[in-house]
């Protein structure tokens, strides 16, 4: 079960989104860019989350550049590329170039939150 939290302060707005716990020493975290962080579990390479910080601001820009992403090693962009491009992701990232690692930061729908939850 998914769940969704949106919070507003001064630095910003921030859309998190859990969906799985996984065990507290298999849960990873990767900064992609300075707004997007994707946690997953380093025993199965499930998603068990995604955090955007200043959502508004990524959804205004249209494309995001993962930036900390190509300065990892390339067995572990290639994973954490695979890990992206999985269903679960969908409604709220979507890799745009593999090559070129981009993004787009998508505003789901209410059927599309449910479809994950």
């Amino acid at each position: 079960m998914s769940l969704i939290r949106f919070s507003y302060d001064a630095e910003g707005d921030i859309l998190d989104i859990t969906f799985g716990i996984g065990k507290p020493n298999q849960r990873e975290g990767f900064e992609l860019n300075d707004n997007i962080v994707l946690f997953v579990d380093r025993a199965t390479d499930c998603p068990l989350g995604l955090m955007f910080i200043s959502y508004s601001r990524l959804l205004e820009q249209g494309l995001s550049f993962l930036d900390q992403l190509v300065e990892m090693p390339i067995t572990q962009q290639q994973r954490l590329m695979k890990i992206l491009s999985s269903n679960l992701l969908q409604p709220f990232l979507t890799i745009v170039s593999s090559t070129n690692p981009e993004v787009q930061v998508g505003n789901p729908n209410i059927n599309e939150l449910m479809a994950v939850a």
